[in-house]
């Protein structure tokens, strides 16, 4: 399938995770949940994920990123999954596309979970789930996925997920404050 928006527009990017998660396109009526998600986690997003967490500190800010977000999908520039409790509707984590690069079939892979539902597997079977539907499913033919070596948690689910260590990108990323880290590069191929 060409890597565009077809796939983003089916019931295709809905992955069951367990008997009560489910790995889904955001919604605009997770709005609640997503801003909650951010809220509790604060200091656990802040350091790699601060945008993400600066776009939801408020329950509109989260409607306003969510309808982005969907936009962003329709167009194939990024795409956003929520790890979702079925029986509560409750927001655990994100599983997030982007850097998506048509030419060079490439796109990186970012992802975080609530501290509640951490250790749980939840986004190691979300990783594994994303990546191969778009590995057999797409023309991508690359994932990357980028981590401080700091992050040990992430960098066990990139490993388990079927990712491997191709190195490392110096200075890559700016943390909060201006910063520059070196981050390992992690890799899936087609």
């Amino acid at each position: 399938m060409p890597l565009n928006s077809d796939i983003v527009n089916s019931s295709t990017l809905v992955f069951d995770l367990e008997p009560n998660y489910r790995l889904e396109p955001l919604k605009i009526s997770d709005a609640r949940s997503l801003n909650k998600l951010m809220i509790r986690n604060g200091r656990l997003f802040q350091q790699f994920l601060p945008v993400t967490l600066a776009e939801n500190l408020t329950e509109e800010k989260s409607r306003n990123y969510i309808a982005k977000k969907i936009k962003q999908s329709e167009n194939f520039e990024a795409i956003t999954l929520g790890i979702k409790k079925l029986d509560k509707g409750t927001i655990a984590g994100l599983i997030i596309l982007k850097e998506i690069n048509k030419e060079k079939k490439e796109a990186e892979l970012a992802y975080c979970i609530g501290r509640k539902y951490g250790g749980m597997g939840l986004v190691t079977k979300s990783v594994i789930e994303f990546s191969n539907f778009l590995l057999l499913q797409t023309n991508l033919k690359t994932i990357n996925i980028l981590i401080h070596k700091s992050n040990i948690k992430s960098i066990q689910v990139a490993k388990k997920s079927g990712f491997n260590w191709k190195g490392t990108l110096e200075n890559e990323f700016r943390a909060p404050g201006g910063l520059m880290l070196d981050m390992e590069l992690y890799q899936r191929n087609k």
